[in-house]
């Protein structure tokens, strides 16, 4: 679904998506394993 050029199975971008993610919060010394949830605040 909206792979655009990418033609690989979803699961294969899902886990390298969350594999980019997991770098990005262990380089600003959060948790260190690609299973961290986050969760966003709606304001109404």
């Amino acid at each position: 679904m909206f792979r655009g050029d990418d033609f690989r199975e979803f699961w294969v971008r899902a886990e390298e998506q969350n594999k980019a993610t997991a770098g990005l919060y262990d380089a600003l010394v959060l948790a260190e394993y690609e299973a961290i949830e986050a969760f966003k605040r709606y304001y109404f």
